[in-house]
């Protein structure tokens, strides 16, 4: 089957639509760690639900992946196992219905920025923190690790709230068992955001709306359904495989005889009718009822067999499990292209990663070298913007294209990336010397419009980034030099912080315009008085009058 061409699954699950849940902003994420084949557990209490989530579009982007370096945490004596399970588990998303061409599907240990990610998100979780996580507890007890826990292991709560942070997850859907996470997660993402300002998302879980589906039990009744204690039912088992492990599925122990009273209570059958069981499977398998609760009814009354009850829901999971077994075995034949999908949602992956990382950095001040404003107050003369002030005499100062000495520096500063000034120190003694008319006189028979001194402090400016605006009254006028972009409040704040906190409007005169004019009083008549709010940036030689209160 081409991975090209999308699967419509016919899937009933009902969900509850939310504000949340029906933002176009939504980002979904979600994945398994690969164990082994995925069974009807991972089927009913969440892949089930991502594939509905997918079809109905509604979300701004949607990721699953397989969480190998997890499964390396409990396995790192045996790489292979885990290395085999992924393409296991890769193929049981697809056979379930998951498109890649609407849900990024990638491999978490290809995204090495989720490692970095953890290392930081370690610092802001305590040791008796992880230890309080009831979902670890539970894991660490069924693998018996007691005191020779591996820290990898330990610290997986860190790593998935690194998975989700990295992708700016808003909705994570899951089953019951991976609340404890999901609220360590949350934790991990305010702590974040608390020390180091709003950078990361806080995600939300989405549980299936059917509480049975949060936790399925084994088919031996045991709570938690698992490979290592052999009771599940796995999406990749022939239909025979199937109808053996529900005709051995744990019932009520005290259901002897057919006439006997029956308890559903801990009933694994009832329970898997109650996940799976539909109106319209009653018709279609079983039209002695026309819903489970006539079933259940029966059965507590007694008078109804187990195996009645088995019968019906074998039926029901064979037509469920039937068209993911056929799709399986189609994208089988082509195990290449399921391995090219892959590649290419890591690609994807990797990118909206890195884009987060750098985001972290930033927050946590660790960019370093990506920093302008960090490298251009560092106290190393290296670091600092050069302007090369080239002093030559009246001659070369006049033939300028023609001053080897002058291209010489030209071509060194160009390699530095540095300014070059042209500069004549006689000549700029001799403007010192004038005043008004003269000065100006004399600067036009050099064929210049300004001093090296004034094209000296202009270049300055421009390569530090300043400008500089006036402020007038009746007694002066007064120029203050701020960074280029900054907004009014900012710029009054520049004069006295009261003025800036108590900004109310900035009434702004271009200086060109005023000397045009004549005067402040002449331009405003001429209607050149802008009045100015908080959002207007200042611009190189603006007259402000600020108004404010305090």
């Amino acid at each position: 089957m081409p991975l090209n061409v999308a699967i419509p699954v016919c899937n009933p699950y009902s969900i509850r639509k939310t504000k949340t849940a029906m933002s176009k902003e939504k980002i979904i994420l979600t994945g398994d760690r690969p164990t082994g084949r995925l069974h009807i557990g991972h089927y009913v209490g969440s892949l089930k639900r991502r594939v509905e989530l997918q079809n109905e579009g509604d979300f701004k982007k949607m990721f699953v992946f397989i969480a190998d370096a997890q499964a390396l945490t409990d396995n790192i004596e045996n790489p292979e196992k885990v290395r085999q399970n992924v393409i296991e588990v890769a193929l049981d998303y697809l056979a379930a219905g998951l498109d890649p061409n609407k849900v990024t599907i990638f491999i978490q240990s290809q995204i090495p920025e989720l490692c970095e990610l953890s290392f930081y998100f370690m610092d802001l979780v305590s040791v008796s923190r992880l230890q309080r996580n009831p979902t670890v507890k539970t894991e660490i007890g069924m693998r018996g690790f007691e005191s020779s826990i591996p820290v990898g292991f330990f610290t997986y709560p860190i790593s998935q709230a690194a998975d989700i942070a990295a992708f700016r997850a808003t909705t994570v859907p899951a089953g019951e068992d991976q609340k404890p996470m999901l609220e360590q997660a949350t934790e991990i993402v305010r702590r974040f955001n608390y020390i180091y300002g709003d950078t990361l998302v806080e995600p939300e879980i989405m549980l299936p709306q059917n509480a049975v589906c949060c936790r399925l039990p084994g088919t031996d009744g045991k709570a938690k359904m698992s490979k290592s204690l052999g009771n599940c039912i796995y999406l990749a088992e022939t239909a025979q495989e199937v109808k053996k492990k529900v005709m051995s599925m744990y019932t009520d122990p005290t259901h002897i005889h057919i006439e006997d009273p029956g308890h559903i209570e801990g009933n694994t059958v009832f329970t898997y009718l109650d996940a799976f069981s539909r109106p319209e499977h009653f018709a279609a398998y079983w039209p002695e009822y026309q819903c489970l609760d006539e079933v259940k009814e029966h059965y507590q009354r007694g008078g109804l067999g187990d195996m009645k009850v088995k019968k019906f829901l074998n039926n029901i999971l064979q037509e469920e499990l039937t068209p993911i077994r056929e799709r399986r075995a189609e994208f089988e034949k082509d195990i290449p292209a399921v391995y090219e999908m892959l590649r290419k949602g890591c690609e994807e992956a990797r990118n909206i990663a890195a884009q987060t990382l750098s985001d972290v950095r930033r927050a946590m001040k660790i960019n370093y070298f990506d920093d302008a404003e960090l490298i251009a107050t560092a106290d190393l003369l290296s670091l600092k913007p050069i302007i090369y002030a080239a002093n030559m005499d009246e001659d070369g100062f006049a033939n300028q294209d023609g001053n080897r000495y002058l291209q010489q520096v030209k071509e060194l500063a160009d390699r530095e990336g540095a300014q070059v000034l042209p500069i004549c120190a006689k000549l700029e003694q001799d403007i010192a010397e004038l005043d008004g008319d003269d000065r100006a006189m004399f600067l036009e028979e050099l064929g210049i419009q300004e001093s090296g001194l004034d094209r000296l402090i202009k270049c300055s400016y421009a390569l530090l980034g300043l400008i500089s605006f006036l402020t007038y009254g009746e007694d002066e006028c007064r120029a203050w030099t701020i960074k280029n972009g900054t907004k009014a409040p900012q710029a009054a704040g520049k004069i006295h912080s009261d003025i800036e906190r108590g900004f109310i409007r900035a009434e702004t005169i271009n200086f060109d315009d005023m000397i045009r004019c004549g005067s402040v009083a002449a331009a405003k008549e001429k209607g050149l008085l802008r009045s100015e709010g908080k959002e207007y940036v200042v611009k190189d030689g603006d007259m402000i009058y600020f108004r404010f209160n305090v």
